[in-house]
């Protein structure tokens, strides 16, 4: 089993450390568990971080398409 970092899974999903911090933290998602510092998570974890990332930006983008289209 893969045990991911904050860091790794911002780097796999080519993201903010940050923004997914601020995922991670509102939607509850659990860390499997701690090393030092780190909190560690499984790649379940990284997969539903990666769907909200998706469904963040795909929400954007259609705002700012519809946004044209009022122009």
């Amino acid at each position: 089993m893969a045990v991911l970092t904050l860091g790794d899974i911002a780097r796999q999903h080519h993201a903010d450390k940050d923004r997914v911090a601020y995922l991670i933290r509102s939607r509850g998602i659990k860390p499997i568990g701690r090393a030092g510092h780190y909190r560690l998570f499984n790649q379940a974890a990284s997969d539903a971080v990666g769907r909200l990332i998706d469904e963040i930006d795909a929400k954007r983008i259609a705002r700012e398409l519809e946004g044209e289209q009022c122009r």
